[in-house]
């Protein structure tokens, strides 16, 4: 203690003057705050706060994101001035093919789906009617009486014999018509039209789908479809669509078969990135072939067979994440006996997935009669 110095008596008043301000500044700072830092004390001269910090990286975020959607789709409803010609009504910017419920082809539908069944005992067998655009957004002249589509699907669903299981897609769209779920200008459903129907399918088949939010999106602009083909509508070619992508997170590799020998094989591109042809709805699985198999990473002993025309195209990626082997055929494509095929190559799901006019169509009931050994 003999070492340490006191203080000067004279500096004594001084040590005191300078100890009441430096304790005044830190009273000061306690209670004002510096003015170069906000009340919370981060400093807003050198640094960013933490709402404009979260604002950049997610612009950043967003820059590495796939194109998305989320702006709000295309007004796909249909104004008191529309017109109508061969069967299709035709707004400012969208057309819409009118449907006609018949009894008797829907029951017919329904009982060779039926006498299948009998000849697969060891596969489940699904069957999933799609609504198409005028169901949800036509005049109500076109979508109620013996042109609404719920009463088509009531039709062949209640036909069905009860070890199939019929999937209610109209009540899955009808939760998102404020979405993209059809084209203008075309008569298909959207990626995200098709995606609702596969959550319809998943409840009804006891599995999770995917979240949406869950796949790559992609889009492609400049689609004008077939409505524009069949009208020649200067406005729908005006006002095109863009084509909406989601690519499965699950591994798969995909080919396309001629024959159902499956002897030679081209290699498949499950969802395109771009299209050059203008026809951009074949995105999905490259339109309508013969047989395609796809393989998935999914060891779950899994198989499908999904039986369709073009509305499946969409459809059929969503099954990735679900199956281990995905197989798709269309009726026009191939010559086949379809019970032959899922009992050699042991599949146990079958998916019949048409659009609400497929049942009504010569050409494909004649196919599909024919694939399944009715015709």
């Amino acid at each position: 203690m003999s070492n340490i110095r006191g203080f000067d008596k004279k500096q004594t008043p001084i040590a005191i003057f300078l100890t009441v301000v430096a304790v005044f500044a830190i009273i000061s700072v306690l209670a004002f705050g510096d003015n170069n830092k906000t009340g919370n004390g981060v400093d807003v001269t050198n640094s960013q706060t933490s709402e404009d910090k979260t604002q950049k990286n997610s612009s950043k975020n967003d820059e590495k994101k796939e194109p998305t959607t989320q702006q709000k789709p295309p007004d796909i409803s249909i104004p008191e001035d529309y017109t109508t010609s061969q069967s299709i009504v035709i707004s400012q910017s969208t057309a819409m093919e009118m449907y006609g419920v018949s009894q008797n082809s829907l029951q017919r539908y329904a009982n060779v789906i039926n006498n299948f069944s009998l000849a697969v005992p060891n596969a489940q067998v699904y069957v999933m009617l799609a609504p198409t655009i005028i169901e949800f957004y036509g005049p109500e002249k076109y979508n109620t009486g013996n042109r609404s589509q719920e009463k088509g699907i009531k039709i062949a669903y209640d036909a069905l014999n009860s070890n199939i299981k019929s999937v209610d897609a109209r009540s899955a769209l009808r939760m998102h018509t404020d979405e993209y779920l059809y084209f203008r200008t075309d008569h298909h459903w959207t990626a995200r039209g098709a995606y609702y129907a596969y959550t319809a399918f998943a409840k009804t088949a006891g599995f999770n789908p995917s979240k949406l939010d869950s796949y790559e999106m992609g889009r492609i602009d400049g689609f004008v479809g077939s409505m524009y083909r069949y009208t020649q509508s200067q406005a729908l070619k005006d006002n095109p669509d863009y084509v909406e992508t989601f690519k499965p997170s699950t591994n798969a590799t995909g080919v396309i078969f001629n024959d159902t020998t499956m002897s030679q094989s081209r290699p498949l591109t499950i969802v395109a990135d771009d299209i050059s042809a203008s026809n951009k709805y074949l995105a999905f699985i490259q339109g309508d072939n013969p047989i395609i198999k796809i393989t998935t990473e999914k060891k779950n002993g899994k198989k499908i067979i999904l039986i369709k025309e073009s509305y499946g195209n969409a459809f059929a990626p969503f099954l990735i994440d679900n199956f281990e082997e995905i197989y798709v055929t269309d009726p026009r494509r191939v010559e086949m006996n379809l019970s032959d095929f899922v009992n050699t190559n042991g599949i146990n799901n079958v998916m019949f997935l048409n659009y609400t006019f497929a049942p009504s169509n010569p050409t494909y009931m004649k196919a599909f009669l024919k694939m399944l050994g009715q015709g």
